[in-house]
């Protein structure tokens, strides 16, 4: 048997700008979207859609990853930004309905640091 290519999508740097400067990416498990960052923006790009959703996060983003491990969701991700005094840890997610693209904030799931952030391991409570 031969191995076939299924659901390829093309990125279209037109509706994706920078994504090939970006300093991270993190795919969504539950739908056909990646998010990027370049400097302090994260986006989020539907390559199936065609569709781009961003944000500013006002520093730059120096750690982003998706987050399984903690409550078992397939649509968080943490992105750790860092403006050269302090640092904010947030957990944000993207939303599951396949018909609209959005950034969902997670107020209670943020945290202050004075820390940079490089590398963060989750482990669930229960």
């Amino acid at each position: 048997a031969y191995p076939t290519k299924q659901g390829c999508y093309e990125i279209d740097p037109a509706v994706a700008p920078g994504f090939d400067q970006a300093s991270f990416y993190a795919f969504s498990s539950n739908r056909t979207a990646v998010m990027y960052t370049v400097g302090s923006t994260l986006y989020v790009y539907d390559y199936a859609r065609k569709q781009l959703v961003s944000r500013d996060l006002g520093a730059e983003v120096v750690y982003m990853e998706t987050e399984f491990c903690s409550k078992g969701s397939v649509s968080e991700f943490m992105v750790a930004t860092f403006d050269g005094s302090k640092g904010v840890i947030r957990k944000l997610e993207v939303g599951n309905d396949p018909n609209t693209l959005e950034i969902i904030d997670r107020p209670r799931e943020v945290w202050e640091t004075r820390l940079k952030v490089k590398d963060m391991e989750w482990k669930n409570a229960n």
